[in-house]
């Protein structure tokens, strides 16, 4: 990907004929953890061309796992033709995973697609937040690419400090390989950067940030940790949440009285605090205050076991309840973040679910 001029400060290209390493800041491989600051040690490298941002990056990378290659065989090694620069896809993830496995065979890089102005919503930031965090805490240095129009630029996030009242203040670091400089932005500038689309190579195969995943962001009055305990005993969480839904119908014929079956093939719930997965072992949904006049289109309630009945009809607002029981945590961040897939097929219309928006709070917090 071409270099581009960051809405974060324009960064100078710098020719081929530069070092291509730091000479100071060849550091031992090392992980500084402190509390939720996360700061990997990484090699810093310089781009051999205007064109090579990928190819440094990717450098960089195998440098923290003790993988000597020149930029330029990364670029062949990848398809690399002209000036064109490189695509950030899967052929590049496997890439990765196929060199760095022999040495260490616990790698496990994915990639990440990110839409058009991802990053305004705290939601958002808070997804963000999460993915680079365990790539970090798992020592998977995050490539992040984004592109504006036609011109692209890619960067190594290899820190992260977070901020656990408010993600859009959580401080990244990143290698800048135009010229090697280490740099930092907050996570409310991540659509600085995004405004066309973006890619991160980190660790997992999570996800898209754009797929039909129901994002929550629940912004928690304070709980006295002291009257929670990490003893065996489970902790729910009651949460009232306001909802905006929609589906994929485009026409009448595909919004019938009568509810339509949605049987679910996959299900995968996962509760986030402080950004450590619990696995969800127990939770309900059902729908409460919702409009009259909408009755033929809404189930009263959703059944996760079993079968659920499709939201029809193209916009619908109400209120949804949700109870979360967890195992072996505590809860000391004053935000949670649930993130629910559903997978499945409408047996008539064949549509996919849609969940857009969603806000609201915890109610209460109770021992079972």
């Amino acid at each position: 990907m071409k270099k581009l001029l960051s809405t974060l400060g324009v960064i100078a290209i710098l020719g081929s004929t530069i070092s291509n390493v730091i000479a100071n800041d060849f550091y031992h491989k090392t992980l500084e953890q402190n509390n939720r600051s996360i700061k990997l040690w990484v090699i810093r490298r310089i781009q051999e061309t205007n064109w090579f941002c990928v190819p440094t990056d990717i450098q960089m990378i195998f440098g923290y796992f003790n993988i000597a290659r020149r930029q330029t065989q990364i670029y062949n090694d990848l398809g690399g033709v002209g000036e064109n620069g490189l695509l950030i896809n899967q052929n590049l993830v496997n890439y990765l995973n196929n060199n760095i496995r022999p040495v260490n065979q616990n790698i496990n890089y994915g990639l990440v697609q990110i839409h058009t102005n991802f990053g305004h919503t705290r939601s958002e930031q808070l997804l963000f937040e999460n993915y680079v965090y365990e790539s970090l805490f798992n020592n998977h240095p995050v490539l992040f690419g984004y592109s504006i129009e036609n011109d692209g630029h890619a960067i190594l996030i290899t820190g992260i400090n977070i901020n656990e009242n408010n993600p859009g203040e959580t401080q990244y670091t990143y290698l800048e390989p135009a010229d090697g400089a280490q740099m930092t932005f907050l996570g409310n500038e991540i659509s600085n950067y995004i405004q066309t689309d973006g890619e991160l190579v980190g660790f997992g195969e999570e996800s898209d940030f754009n797929k039909d995943a129901l994002q929550i962001a629940i912004e928690n009055e304070k709980i006295d940790k002291n009257d929670i305990s990490d003893n065996e005993n489970h902790e729910v969480v009651r949460i009232q949440l306001d909802l905006t839904a929609t589906t994929s119908a485009t026409t009448t014929s595909q919004i019938r009285d009568t509810y339509q079956k949605l049987t679910l093939n996959e299900f995968n719930g996962e509760i986030y605090l402080f950004t450590w997965k619990k696995i969800v072992t127990d939770f309900s949904f059902n729908f409460d205050h919702l409009p009259n006049d909408i009755d033929k289109w809404v189930s009263p309630l959703i059944e996760i076991e079993s079968a659920i009945e499709e939201i029809g009809g193209a916009h619908i607002d109400g209120h949804i309840s949700a109870q979360v029981i967890f195992s072996h945590s505590s809860i000391n961040h004053l935000i949670l973040t649930l993130i629910i897939y559903v997978g499945g097929q409408c047996w008539l219309t064949g549509n996919w679910p849609h969940i857009w928006f969603m806000t609201g709070q915890i109610l209460s917090f109770y021992k079972k």
